[in-house]
């Protein structure tokens, strides 16, 4: 995970994100929540990059197709949820970076 997951959370946003097989799974497991009661989140599991960038294209797509205003405001609650879930997650992160760069770099 990098800044471009942080900066939409930090600010509230809701995302997609662009990524490896298991991305979303893995967001969760880390206490985050998804959006996945509001779009298909299914190309998460899609093990090739092409296949899944072209699920996402498509994902995009149906999003661009709806009512925005109303998928702003369902994923607001979830929004403010990942707000709250960083604010509380992110000393532990910012402690555990250090360590595991210098030990990335050795």
């Amino acid at each position: 995970r990098t800044e471009k997951i942080w900066k939409p959370i930090c600010i509230g946003h809701p995302w997609i994100t662009v990524s490896n097989a298991g991305y979303y799974r893995d967001m969760r497991a880390i206490g985050f929540r998804t959006f996945n009661n509001l779009i298909d989140e299914s190309f998460d599991s899609i093990e090739s990059s092409a296949d899944r960038f072209q699920r996402i294209i498509q994902v995009i797509r149906d999003l661009c197709e709806q009512d925005l205003d109303a998928f702003i405001r369902a994923a607001e609650p979830i929004c403010k949820y990942n707000q709250q879930h960083l604010l509380e997650l992110a000393p532990k992160l910012m402690a555990e970076f250090s360590p595991r760069f210098f030990n990335f770099i050795k």
